[in-house]
């Protein structure tokens, strides 16, 4: 099974299931979704993506996961992104492409395992997922939200680039775009290991 979670304004296509995260004044996203997760307050990008991830954990443990963190969403890049961590199960897949959100500095574009995801949470914000782990079996109870909005009020606040991708490059694989410009795509290679070898 394939998931994808929107935390941006954009969603593709309807070949997977699709969790949207909102804010916490919106309800519903400006797409289609089958899940809406509407936070209880604004957090950063690393507590409502491992938020959506505890809930993939309890539906769907082994699926698929496409996350999209902002405006950028490019089925071909995709649809390759998703074969290269099909073939890496253990490694995440990242696409950047220009930002207009100054925590990412170009939208990114992950794809692998839910435990792929996981793991490299643990790896770089180990405090993080050790809340979101308190999360996973209060999925779909009556507890939920109230489990929720304490893990929002308790989890620190983690810079997803800097302390998750960048402290774990070894489980990154990055998709080389011809649309990207070299000097976004230096970054990128500064955060994970180039795919010329799997290409």
């Amino acid at each position: 099974m394939e998931w994808t979670i929107a935390l941006g304004r954009k969603a593709i296509g309807s070949e997977t299931y699709t969790l949207a995260v909102v804010g916490p004044d919106k309800l519903r996203p400006g797409f289609d979704a089958d899940h809406v997760f509407t936070q209880p307050s604004a957090r950063e990008i690393a507590t409502k993506l491992y938020t959506a991830l505890a809930m993939l954990r309890q539906w769907s443990p082994y699926a698929m996961v496409t996350v999209i963190f902002g405006d950028y969403a490019p089925a071909a890049e995709i649809d390759r992104a998703r074969g290269l961590a099909a073939k890496n199960p253990e490694r995440v897949v990242v696409l950047e492409a220009e930002s207009t959100d100054p925590e990412l500095r170009g939208d990114l574009i992950c794809v692998g395992s839910v435990r792929a995801l996981w793991d490299l949470g643990c790896a770089g914000a180990p405090a993080l997922l050790e809340l979101m782990e308190q999360l996973v079996p209060f999925v779909d109870t009556d507890d939920e939200d109230a489990v929720i909005a304490a893990i929002y009020s308790l989890a620190p606040i983690v810079d997803f680039t800097r302390e998750i991708l960048g402290r774990s490059p070894e489980r990154l694989l990055a998709v080389d775009t011809n649309a990207t410009p070299l000097r976004r795509r230096a970054r990128t290679e500064r955060l994970v290991q180039p795919l010329a070898a799997a290409s």
